[in-house]
């Protein structure tokens, strides 16, 4: 068994590290990174940051503003909505496997140090927030992480996966209009998911880049577990399996279907010439209905007049 889970790890390494390099960059990041990048937006030397680091961040003016600019560099903090707990924590090494209460002991400092703390005071919040991850949680990892992705990433790659896939405009239009049950989604689909990092070809889903984007430790349930192991069974096409899996086993990110349609929408407006024509439900004017002896202008209902022939 440990030799199979070995081999089968190795395997996941290899198409991770070959196939899927499109999504590796500038969507994986380190914690030391964030620190370096941060550093030189304040220019500050590399003995006050090794001085930070050295002594737990300590609670000085210039480091809590490089503290709030680092969890903001990791997508683990928005001035709009604070804290995104599953992406902070994959940047942090447990300090202790033995500890059973670290979740709930982080939760409890959070709610301490952070009720006395005006809501705008962003910086001291993200400050507060991260040193009760320090405290309770780990230590910063080495490791390099999935950053989640912004809407505007999301809708950037389903616009490269339409053309990559060749989804035809007619699709679009009945994605525009929610409707997903085409044959064209099961090819737009599959790249979108592979080129995302949301699934590995030949291995299945990403749970770990999906639990950091969206937050739902289901992922790891056993009940979806079954869910994909019947799929399997039922569907040998991949492609397919990936559609099918999606509604099934998957259907609570259904809601990845509006930005589709949204972005399915805008693509269709844009495609759009300024002088193509729009239909309406009003019949045509043919004949000019005022004559005057210095013109002749048909009336119509657009704004745009246009000469009679003489």
């Amino acid at each position: 068994m440990l030799l199979f889970a070995s081999i089968l790890g190795t395997c996941a390494l290899q198409i991770v590290g070959g196939a899927l390099q499109h999504w590796l960059t500038p969507y994986r990041h380190t914690f030391q990174r964030a620190v370096s990048e941060c550093s030189s937006y304040q220019r500050l030397p590399k003995e006050t940051i090794t001085y930070y680091q050295e002594n737990d961040y300590p609670e000085e003016p210039e480091c809590l503003k490089l503290v709030h600019c680092i969890l903001i560099d990791l997508h683990a903090w928005s001035d709009l909505g604070g804290l995104v707990p599953q992406q902070l924590e994959v940047f942090l090494k447990r300090k202790c496997e033995c500890d059973q209460f670290y979740k709930r002991n982080t939760r409890e400092c959070l709610e301490q140090d952070l009720a006395d703390v005006d809501p705008k005071n962003y910086t001291l919040r993200s400050y507060k927030t991260f040193k009760c991850y320090l405290k309770h949680w780990g230590t910063p990892s080495t490791e390099r992480k999935f950053l989640r992705y912004s809407d505007r990433d999301r809708e950037i790659l389903f616009r490269e996966s339409f053309e990559i896939s060749n989804t035809p405009i007619s699709a679009l239009e009945e994605f525009s209009r929610g409707n997903f049950d085409i044959p064209e989604f099961v090819e737009l689909g599959y790249t979108y998911v592979v080129r995302i990092g949301y699934y590995i070809p030949g291995f299945g889903f990403n749970k770990e880049n999906l639990y950091i984007q969206f937050g739902d430790e289901e992922l790891f349930g056993e009940e979806l577990r079954q869910c994909e192991i019947n799929v399997q069974q039922e569907v040998c096409d991949e492609k397919e399996r990936v559609t099918r899996m999606f509604y099934q086993c998957y259907s609570n990110y259904l809601s990845v279907l509006i930005l589709l349609g949204e972005v399915a929408g805008k693509v269709v407006e844009e495609s759009r010439g300024p002088c193509d024509p729009v239909t309406t439900t009003e019949a045509p004017v043919d004949e000019c209905t005022t004559v005057t002896e210095s013109s002749c202008k048909c009336e119509t209902t657009t704004p745009n007049t246009q000469a009679c022939p003489e």
